[in-house]
């Protein structure tokens, strides 16, 4: 009787051992996936300044008017309509064979 209790106990404290350890890993490799997110989300953030300073820079006015000059396009003023619903907001000018039309 008294094998059968060592052994049961042995068995018990055995498989509590391995749960620990088991336990024990789980939260180890938790940690290191908490550590890699972290580090993702640092890498993103750090990429969504740099987008968001690159919107601001894209929408400021001086920049779309000097992307306009290279695109050899001008601005129209509202309400002139001139045939299309493109060139109410953007003309072609008309020194590199454009719309005779624009300015």
């Amino acid at each position: 009787m008294a094998v059968i209790r060592i052994v049961i106990f042995l068995s018990i404290t055995t498989g509590m051992a391995m749960a620990v350890l088991w336990h024990a890993r789980q939260t180890v490799s938790v940690g290191y996936e908490i550590t890699a997110l972290e580090r993702k989300s640092a890498i993103l953030e750090e990429r969504n300044r740099m987008l968001e300073g690159q919107i601001s820079s894209l929408r400021s006015p001086g920049n779309i008017l000097k992307s306009l000059e290279e695109m050899d396009l001008e601005l129209q003023p509202p309400g002139e309509a001139r045939g299309d619903a493109a060139s109410i907001i953007v003309g072609q000018r008309g020194r590199k064979g454009g719309n005779e039309n624009a300015r």
